[in-house]
């Protein structure tokens, strides 16, 4: 059988790379949101074009008409997306102070030999390391949820770019009858 100190070292091992993978989570966390609210404020410049578009829309084609339409749908869209990924979530916290100071206080105010003073060290380590997987895996399951909503709100805004060609020839040709 492994000795308690043996057990604690290992535990303490595991508690540190929990600990490390979480500042990872919360890092990636931060990029995401750092991206995506760019993109929405720049989605929302094309909408404002596209808006401005509207007025030059007498005497256009129906094709034109359903061009734009579809590009201010696809620029919304992105918009939602944008937002959403930046939206504030609550995710659980893997460890207070103020729990840390009341296992503390158990730990060292228990009238026990070494023996049991180790054996209750080493179960306040497991407690915290089921905490910070519980931690890590919730922000892992948000972030991953962020990450797809800009994915999303990346594809809309290229999908309304890509109408942008077509809307622009027919304003070219389609008018001047070329």
């Amino acid at each position: 059988m492994i000795d308690v100190q043996t057990r604690i070292d290992l535990r303490r091992e595991s508690l540190a790379e929990l600990k490390a993978e979480y500042a990872e989570l919360w890092d990636s966390w931060k990029v995401v949101e750092s991206k995506a609210q760019p993109i929405a404020a720049l989605a929302g410049v094309f909408l404002a074009g596209a808006f401005a578009y509207v007025g030059q829309l007498k005497g256009a084609s129906t094709a034109e008409h359903v061009i734009l339409l579809t590009i201010v749908a696809l620029l919304i869209a992105g918009i939602v997306f944008a937002l959403s990924a930046i939206w504030i979530t609550d995710v659980s916290s893997p460890y207070l102070s103020s729990e840390g100071i009341d296992e503390i206080d158990d730990l060292l105010g228990a009238s026990a030999d070494s023996a049991e003073l180790q054996l209750r060290r080493e179960r306040m380590i497991q407690a915290a390391i089921k905490r910070w997987t519980g931690a890590c895996n919730e922000t892992r399951s948000t972030l991953v949820n962020k990450r797809q909503l800009l994915n999303h709100c990346l594809l809309t805004l290229c999908s309304a770019a890509g109408f942008c060609v077509p809307l622009v020839l027919l304003m070219i040709y389609g008018r001047t009858g070329n």
